[in-house]
Formats: structure tokens, C-alpha cells, sequence
């Protein structure tokens, strides 16, 4: 898990739609060069176990809402 502790939680990892297929959503490190966008959904895994997404909300302000995580297994 170290591994993925390290590249993966306790980042910021956005939507990047330009990216997506039909059967996969792109996500990338929140400091990607994305291009401009209205509004993109966000996340980040926190160490703690928590978790973030944001979101853009009715008037095109970000929203967020919390929740938790973990690994199941290895």
C-alpha cells in the first residue's frame, strides 16, 4: 500500500472529461495543464481516511461533500 499511499492519496485528482471514453472517467493530479473548462469534479483520498469531492453546484460555484474511505485487502 505504500506505493499507492504515495502517488495516489493526499492529492487533489480532477475530472478530466476531454480525456474520457465510453467506458472510462479520466482523472488527473489537480496540477495538469487542463485546459479551460466551466466546472470540474474533483476528489481527493485523504490519509485519515476521509474523502473530499467537489463539485460544480447550481450557480457554478464549487460544492464539496465528505465522506470516508479504505482498501479492502492488498
Amino acid at each position: 500500500m505504500a506505493g499507492y499511499r504515495e502517488r495516489l492519496v493526499g492529492r487533489r485528482w480532477v475530472h478530466s472529461h476531454e480525456e474520457d471514453t465510453d467506458e472510462e472517467q479520466v482523472f488527473r493530479p489537480a496540477d495538469h495543464p487542463f485546459p479551460p473548462s466551466r466546472g470540474r469534479t474533483s476528489f481527493e483520498l485523504r490519509p485519515d481516511g476521509t474523502y473530499v469531492e467537489s463539485a460544480p453546484g447550481p450557480v457554478d460555484l464549487p460544492e464539496e461533500s465528505t465522506g470516508s474511505w479504505s482498501l479492502d485487502g492488498d
